[in-house]
Order: structure tokens, then sequence, then C-alpha cells
């Protein structure tokens, strides 16, 4: 979902994330550090930090684990409220 968004809108902020997935914007970071440094996304500017900071979509990373494949339509990357981080998930994806 992440990758998703920032692709279609070319960025994402934690705020925009966090919306997305009812967390708290403190709480996403995590998951949006980690695909900087995956090279999916990359910091509007280098303090990573202020009012109006945002990620720009950087590409496709090329890290994602074998399992997951990002173009079948039968895997997923869900994000739990509650834990920071991205579980790969095979099979259906998941619809709530």
């Amino acid at each position: 979902m992440t990758v998703s968004y920032a692709r279609a809108r070319g960025r994402i902020s934690s705020t925009e994330l966090a919306s997305l997935v009812g967390d708290y914007a403190s709480n996403v970071g995590t998951v949006l550090k980690r695909l900087e440094e995956d090279g999916v996304l990359a910091p509007s500017r280098a303090s990573r930090r202020g009012k109006g900071f945002y990620y720009r979509y950087a590409g496709e990373a090329s890290a994602l684990p074998a399992l997951f494949d990002a173009s079948s339509p039968n895997s997923s990357i869900r994000i739990s409220t509650g834990w920071v981080g991205v579980m790969l998930v095979r099979g259906a994806p998941h619809q709530g």
C-alpha cells in the first residue's frame, strides 16, 4: 500500500501514511525510513524533519525478498496498527 500510494502521487509523508493505515504519524516513520534504505523512497530534504517533510518516490526496490512478488495480485504488504513494520504476506491480499 505504501509503495503504491507513493508511486501514484510521487510522494508520501508520515501523516499521509498514518491516515491510510489508521495509526499515528510518529509510529509509521520506521516504515518510510526502511523504504528509503531500500531505495524506494528519497527524502525531500536532508534534515528529514519539519513541517512539510515528505519522501519522494524513487523507484521499485530490487532488494525485496524473493518470496514477495510485487507484480502478483496474490501478494500484499500489510501494515498493522500497534506494530510498526512491514509484513510480507503470501496469499490473497488483505481486505481490511
